[in-house]
């Protein structure tokens, strides 16, 4: 996989980071005159819409496009309140979210990798390993055959679906037993890792990419576009749009032109699109 440098994104708080992408500057007078569309929600997928196409659609529609960082859970939060028009989840809409008015669209599947430091011997991991390392079961090493030194676990706040998501899938909404270190993103985990070969982390696939980081098999399967696709990878979760459901014209534009317009191919790079009569599970 190419390897490139974390970005400078991961020195900022990531918490609604905006970033207008309108490609005007302060001294046009004209900008306070256009509509904004507002899309928050999952920072891996903000990564995957900084690019010029993004900006060639706001200047074709006439509108300043924002951007906020912060995680699934802040951007659904946002579009709740109407603090924001769209938002980016990696997790499935809760049922009491949904009896708020918001709907979710499928767009694609993305994998919660396992990481940890490239100097760990480890290859792979369970299910129930993981559970029993968040429940605090498992504390060392020592119990997969390396070093007796504790396990750091590092994970991104609370405001990320991936974490929201993983957590669910591993200790089934109880709550975890250890303290894990927390970080402001996926991106912040990364980094902390750099120089914490003891770490086990989380991330998007579309991350997990770094030379630092050794990805691992989950239940002997590597997530990779095939095994994401059929689904026999344990880790998957969907990527998808969330707004109100009456979301707005430039909302409906966007989304139109994310799912069948130029962005479509960033996405279908980044992710695994979603066959299109497939529809998003219910969380429960």
């Amino acid at each position: 996989m190419r390897t490139t440098r974390l970005p400078f994104l991961i020195f900022l708080p990531a918490l609604l980071l905006t970033l207008p992408l309108s490609g005007q500057n302060k001294k046009d007078k004209k900008k306070d005159d256009k509509p904004v569309l507002r899309v928050a929600g999952a920072v891996s997928f903000r990564t995957t819409l900084q690019h010029p196409l993004t900006r060639k659609f706001a200047r074709r529609n006439n509108l300043e496009l924002r951007l906020y960082s912060g995680g699934s859970e802040t951007g659904i939060t946002a579009v709740s309140d109407r603090h924001a028009d769209v938002a980016i989840s990696s997790r499935p809409l809760k049922p009491e979210e949904r009896e708020k008015g918001l709907v979710d669209t499928l767009l694609a599947y993305d994998a919660i990798a396992v990481v940890v430091h490239k100097s760990n011997p480890m290859e792979s991991i369970t299910l129930k390993e993981l559970e029993k390392i968040f429940r605090h079961k498992i504390k060392t090493w020592k119990k997969f055959g390396w070093q007796d030194a504790p396990i750091q676990v590092i994970l991104p706040d609370t405001g990320s679906g991936l974490r929201t998501a993983f957590l669910d899938a591993v200790v089934k909404r109880d709550k975890i037993k250890i303290q894990p270190r927390e970080e402001l993103s996926t991106y912040g985990a990364i980094y902390a890792m750099m120089s914490d070969s003891l770490a086990l982390s989380i991330c998007s696939m579309t991350q997990a990419h770094y030379r630092h980081l050794k990805v691992l098999r989950v239940e002997g399967v590597l997530p990779t576009p095939e095994t994401i696709a059929d689904g026999s990878y344990p880790l998957r979760v969907p990527i998808s749009l969330v707004t109100r459901a009456e979301p707005g014209p430039m909302a409906e534009r966007f989304i139109e032109w994310v799912m069948r317009g130029p962005a479509w191919k960033l996405i279908a790079d980044a992710y695994v699109p979603a066959p299109e009569e497939e529809e998003i599970q219910v969380a429960e």
